[in-house]
């Protein structure tokens, strides 16, 4: 038996807890946060709350006070101002009774933890409520991967120490997407492994999706309709502001959208005759082959249509019979 298989049988059930049922979060007062860029805030972002509360509510028997969007502050790899994005997600959730745009993220100085970010909103609502309030942490699988992962100056995106306090202390909700497998990820990671007993991994089976923000400002920069994507308050509000019409130097839409592009240098494409040539002014075009006489060209096209015919007969002999569907069997 390999890895994999053992993996795949410790695994639990879709929609529970990564660990034997315990009274640590059963029947608590939890409030949802989740930090993000939200370049453009999508219905993907208000359900990943919406399927994180249900699960609580129904499952853990948990009364979730309110769901928390915290918006990223500007840096080098934001594309739209921290101002429009918080605007934007105070649009999405404008008629929603329990979650609400967070800016106290975005309004730093400076970029800050997102572990901070949990601190500051467990003081808040601590405050705010008499009784004792858990802050979790919501967030899609590809984030759990990001929680181990290292950066290209080999410093990990979170260290150990502030792993173990959000797992410690707060808790941690994995909606899992498509093409990521959490369970594996928390499997081989030791410190994940040690606090499994807080991380819940859930899917929604309800509307399953894996609308990426990517596609969306390529949409939205192609002239698209991304109507059914967002809120139709957010796309006039992007429309009335101008915004993802250009496109960002540092944005990688055209592998998110499924096109690939030319890797080898000095390559371009001529629009005359729609042949890729060398960028090059001393090269010269080959001659043209010598065209072939017209006997020649009659006895090819004889030996091919032979040859074809040859083949047409022998595959008739291995004719497969065609194939009825009857629900999801199929008989032949």
């Amino acid at each position: 038996m390999n890895l994999c298989q053992i993996i795949a049988e410790s695994a639990p059930p879709r929609g529970e807890m990564l660990s034997d049922p315990g009274t640590s979060l059963s029947g608590c007062r939890v409030a949802l946060l989740s930090c993000g860029q939200f370049d453009p805030p999508s219905y993907a972002h208000l359900r990943m709350f919406e399927r994180a509360r249900d699960f609580l509510v129904r499952t853990m028997g948990c009364k979730v006070v309110e769901g928390i969007m915290s918006v990223a502050g500007d840096s080098t790899k934001t594309r739209t101002s921290a101002k429009h994005r918080l605007r934007m997600v105070e649009t999405a959730v404008r008629k929603n009774f329990w979650i609400r745009a967070g800016d106290f993220e975005c309004n730093q100085k400076s970029p800050i933890r997102q572990i901070a970010v949990l601190k500051h909103y467990q003081k808040k609502l601590q405050q705010k409520h008499d009784e004792p309030i858990r802050v979790l942490y919501v967030c899609g699988s590809e984030v759990l991967d990001e929680l181990v992962s290292v950066q290209p100056n080999r410093t990990p995106l979170w260290n150990h120490a502030e792993i173990k306090e959000l797992l410690q202390r707060h808790g941690l909700i994995v909606l899992k997407r498509s093409r990521t497998h959490p369970s594996h990820t928390i499997y081989l990671t030791d410190i994940l492994r040690q606090y499994q007993k807080n991380i819940y991994v859930i899917e929604d089976e309800t509307f399953p999706n894996d609308l990426r923000c990517s596609r969306i400002r390529t949409a939205l920069r192609r002239g698209e309709s991304v109507k059914y994507c967002l809120d139709d308050d957010v796309i006039e509000y992007i429309n009335e502001n101008n915004l993802y019409r250009e496109s960002p130097d540092d944005d990688n839409d055209q592998s998110a959208s499924g096109i690939s592009t030319l890797s080898e240098p000095n390559l371009t494409c001529s629009a005359s005759s729609s042949r890729i040539r060398r960028n090059t002014d001393d090269e010269k075009v080959p001659p043209e082959p010598p065209q072939r006489g017209s006997s020649e060209k009659a006895s090819e096209r004889y030996r091919t249509s032979t040859v074809s015919a040859s083949i047409a007969s022998g595959l008739d002999r291995f004719a497969v019979p065609e194939m009825v569907t009857v629900g999801r069997a199929v008989y032949r």
